[in-house]
């Protein structure tokens, strides 16, 4: 069963929101799209529906897109001005073309949800070391060493699952009239296995 939780912001700065994930989805385009790639190449995309997806780099200042054109995969980039925040649980954005060196506004969301599992407890394979001294005796003397032995053993784990589903949506609007040229949607769901305790390694 999950259970939703809060976390402090420190443990989802850690997690990231978007942060080097690559988020898949698609693009509804409306009206002609005009947009420069991130090769400085102006093109336009006309109305259909296109597979896509979306990334933020790592300091979260940069959002990349990237749209499937029937074989072509069209790649571009929007800056993100120094005042969006895109950190939290939920961080909306209202970038201006003049902001993002696009020819579009670019209006939208992202929001991560976070639940846990409850606690499951099971046995798991390790393995530890057995240290021994080792003794030989040669022309009367006696030379030790100290030897260690990899053995395979159990151990208790004490563990849960995290929980997180990742949502985006964006508006790309007309830099001028404000029109709705296209929209993007996306969703990403994560588990992650957290271990709580591990108990002493033992021969079994």
């Amino acid at each position: 069963m999950k259970t939703s939780i809060k976390l402090a912001f420190g443990t989802m700065a850690l997690m990231g929101l978007v942060a080097c994930d690559d988020i898949k989805g698609g693009l509804d385009v409306n009206a002609p799209l005009p947009l420069t790639t991130e090769k400085g190449v102006n093109l336009r995309l006309e109305p259909s529906s296109y597979p896509a997806q979306i990334k933020l780099n790592d300091d979260k200042r940069l959002i990349e897109f990237k749209i499937k054109r029937g074989d072509e995969t069209v790649k571009l980039k929007v800056k993100v001005p120094y005042s969006t925040d895109l950190d939290g649980r939920s961080a909306k954005f209202d970038i201006k073309s003049v902001q993002s060196g696009q020819p579009f506004d670019l209006v939208g969301e992202l929001y991560t949800n976070y639940s846990t599992s409850g606690k499951y407890y099971e046995t798991e394979s390790c393995t530890y070391g057995e240290h021994y001294r080792e003794c030989s005796t040669y022309n009367g003397r006696t030379h030790c060493r100290d030897v260690s032995i990899a053995r395979n053993g159990r151990r208790h784990v004490t563990y849960h699952y995290l929980y997180r589903v990742t949502k985006v949506s964006a508006q790309f609007l007309g830099a001028a009239d404000q029109e709705t040229l296209a929209v993007f949607t996306a969703e990403k769901d994560t588990t992650s296995r957290i271990v709580d305790h591990y108990g002493s390694c033992r021969r079994y």
